[in-house]
């Protein structure tokens, strides 16, 4: 046991005169003092942290299939979210119906860029993996820590461990990029509402008109949103003018906002109807059986069962309630209206000084 102790002591400190050279290593990187020029971030880089981008860019000349790879596939993923996030009457349904070729072509650059990402990678990751074992074997040597030459050596091997796996930082945060990528927004998100709520999925999937009617709102507050940008822009150019064929895209747009209208009342209706009857069912149910339960305690009899009948009738009524409250909330399309603050009252005006005299 006691040899067992020593050994693990001297195991710590070795990794911990390891962890401090490392540190050592880091503040030594030529150019980590230089905080006075800050590179500065490159927008193809976005979401890459700053630190990183500057060996991406070196990778751009070493490894210029990879990174092209890269850049494609973020460019292909990000256009496939615009195509499936786009609204308008004429744009939505020809823009998703792109989707899954755009998304397929997403995933097979990103397949290509995985590939040549592994190959690269590999070798750097075994390289640095060597140099923290053979600087950990000569920490190990008797005396090591009092020889001069063997820390010049130790000092050596760390620094470039270091610079390693900054390499490989680097490289992670490019794979990162693609983590959320392939999840394209589901209509119900477009709705303001989690896909990962069950009650939500099951309102969805039974009531399709209801979902359609609220994306067709958005296609056409979409529609008149961009009509009145355009309005606005011929308004202040005196060469162009508003035409007729542009009043006629406004009434088309407001006559099927209203019909889509009309249609998601009628469906949010039709769409509560079960659900809020189901649950007046069961809070008969919940009352009946509270009475019960009452009776039961004056006569100082066994409640469980009957509390548990409670529990589940009350829960099957929450879920019921809260599926019509979420189709309500479905039916809510226009942003609710900012209240005016109200008018600040003047500070009333103090009378005049009497003058004085007789």
């Amino acid at each position: 046991m006691r040899l067992s102790s020593v050994a693990l002591a001297a195991f710590c400190f070795i990794t911990l005169i390891g962890s401090c050279r490392l540190e050592a290593a880091q503040a030594a990187v030529p150019g980590k003092e230089q905080k006075a020029q800050k590179p500065k971030p490159d927008p193809r880089f976005h979401g890459i942290p700053l630190p990183h981008q500057a060996y991406l860019k070196t990778l751009e000349k070493e490894q210029s299939r990879m990174m092209t790879s890269w850049f494609k596939a973020r460019d292909l993923y990000a256009e496939t979210h615009h195509l499936a996030s786009v609204f308008g009457l004429r744009v939505r349904k020809r823009a998703r119906g792109k989707v899954p070729g755009m998304m397929a072509k997403a995933k097979k650059e990103e397949n290509k860029f995985r590939k040549a990402y592994d190959r690269f990678r590999n070798p750097i990751e075994e390289k640095e993996s060597k140099l923290k074992d053979r600087a950990m074997t000569l920490s190990e040597r008797e005396g090591s820590l009092n020889d001069p030459l063997i820390n010049k050596r130790l000092d050596e091997l760390y620094a470039e461990a270091y610079l390693l796996s900054e390499q490989l930082n680097a490289l992670t945060s490019l794979q990162k990029v693609f983590q959320h990528s392939a999840k394209i927004p589901s209509a119900l998100e477009h709705l303001g509402i989690s896909a990962h709520d069950s009650t939500a999925t099951q309102v969805a999937r039974d009531n399709p008109k209801l979902i359609e009617a609220r994306l067709v709102i958005k296609d056409c507050q979409a529609d008149l949103a961009a009509l009145t940008k355009l309005k606005a822009e011929i308004e202040a150019d005196p060469k162009k003018r508003w035409s007729s064929a542009n009043k006629a895209q406004v009434k088309k747009a407001q006559l099927t906002l209203d019909k889509a209208v009309v249609t998601l009342e009628r469906e949010v209706e039709k769409a509560k109807k079960p659900f809020l009857r189901e649950a007046e069912k069961l809070k008969k149910k919940v009352e009946m059986t509270q009475k019960k339960i009452g009776d039961l305690e004056k006569r100082k009899r066994n409640t469980v069962t009957y509390f548990q009948r409670l529990s589940e009738y009350d829960g099957d009524m929450q879920r019921n309630l809260k599926a019509a409250a979420l189709i309500d909330k479905l039916a809510i399309w226009k942003k609710p209206e900012k209240k005016k603050a109200p008018a600040k009252k003047a500070p009333a005006k103090k009378p005049p000084a009497k003058k004085g005299g007789h």
